[in-house]
């Protein structure tokens, strides 16, 4: 059975980790994975062993979308597995007049479908044409349904991560990578991983570091991705003359490395699905600080195997970052409690279980 994932980006974050690990990860004696995607990203594929298509599809070019319809046609594809609005709407384009099978997955709690406006009429017209719409968590299947009423056909599989693969990774020496970014040995590091654009709120999160710095000076701030907002938010800390103690490394590919660095992993978003590093995080038993959202609220229980933070303020991420850092010592038994969590619930082997399921009932409806 060809599965053909379709992605409209062309760097690793979370959704992409989702397609790269369903790939690596199907049962390839029932199963032949391929995808559609560009730039750098097309790299973790191949080495993955994947075949891949150089198609750009995050805009609506008629030379891109012929060469889809054509690899769709020419490959025999059975399904497309579709990630996120923009690649499920222009895999079902063109496809019309074919039998192929569209799975659209949804892996964010986009706020456009809140209002009534473009996007969300766009989506309402496309979602009930999938044969099956997939929610990346629990809370993010019931937010669409409240916006969305009318979706037929949804479904949810929490995301998760491959805890072998993690095993297996070669990490960096801690110290080594401190000294590359100059960072002394007794600093508490802080850390975030993810998009920088205004929905994950890391403008919250370098105010309220600025606030931990004027009572103490043990603190540095790592922030490491890419995204619209890089610039205001490295304007933000120079003007709050923290400069020297908040670290940008950009987009990185191993971000193990960083995750292992940290002290204290944060997510100060102001909406989330189920945030790949967050699960990340938990595996490698980090301490793990989040704003009440709910994606992060299906996951971990308040002080047993995480902080969700009362309410999404500066002070109350700042109360929370000083408990942190002033109990680190008694506090290991959240990260213990994360990776267990990770193992009884989140493990990689189930999910591909169930996405095997999916595909052969999509394909068993489609011979009725």
């Amino acid at each position: 059975m060809k599965v053909l994932h379709v992605l409209s980006t062309d760097k690793l974050s979370g959704a992409e980790k989702v397609a790269l690990d369903i790939c690596k990860n199907l049962n390839q004696r029932k199963f032949e994975p391929l995808c559609v995607c560009t730039g750098e990203l097309r790299e973790y594929f191949t080495e993955g062993n994947i075949k891949v298509f150089n198609i750009d599809v995050s805009r609506l070019k008629i030379s891109e979308l012929l060469k889809l319809r054509t690899i769709i046609l020419s490959e025999n594809i059975e399904i497309v597995h579709a990630h996120d609005n923009k690649a499920s709407i222009i895999s079902k384009l063109v496809t019309i007049g074919t039998n192929v099978r569209i799975i659209s997955h949804i892996h964010a709690k986009y706020e456009w479908v809140k209002s009534i406006n473009l996007m969300r009429t766009i989506d309402s017209t496309f979602r009930n044409k999938y044969d099956l719409s997939i929610a990346c968590s629990k809370s993010t299947y019931y937010y669409y349904l409240k916006y969305n009423s009318n979706v037929k056909n949804i479904t949810y599989l929490n995301n998760s991560i491959n805890l072998e693969e993690l095993s297996r990774f070669c990490f960096v020496d801690k110290n080594y990578l401190a000294d590359s970014y100059s960072i002394p040995k007794n600093k508490y590091i802080f850390g975030y991983i993810g998009r920088l654009i205004s929905l994950k709120g890391v403008d919250l999160l370098i105010e309220a570091f600025y606030e931990f710095c004027k009572e103490n000076n043990e603190g540095i701030l790592i922030i490491t991705g890419d995204g619209d907002e890089i610039d205001n938010l490295r304007s933000l800390s120079d003007s709050l003359g923290i400069a020297d103690k908040v670290i940008f490394t950009g987009f990185k590919k191993n971000v193990y490395d960083y995750l292992n660095l940290f002290d204290c992993f944060i997510i100060s978003s102001v909406s989330e699905g189920l945030p790949i590093s967050l699960l990340e995080a938990m595996a490698l038993e980090k301490i793990i600080i989040s704003t009440p959202i709910e994606g992060a609220m299906e996951v971990i229980e308040n002080n047993y195997n995480g902080i969700i933070l009362k309410e999404r303020t500066k002070y109350e991420l700042l109360k929370m970052m000083k408990y942190v850092y002033e109990n680190n010592s008694v506090l290991n038994n959240l990260g213990i409690n994360a990776r267990k969590t990770i193992e009884n619930g989140y493990s990689m082997n189930n999910y591909i279980k169930n996405i095997e399921e999916i595909y052969t009932k999509i394909i068993g409806i489609k011979g009725e």
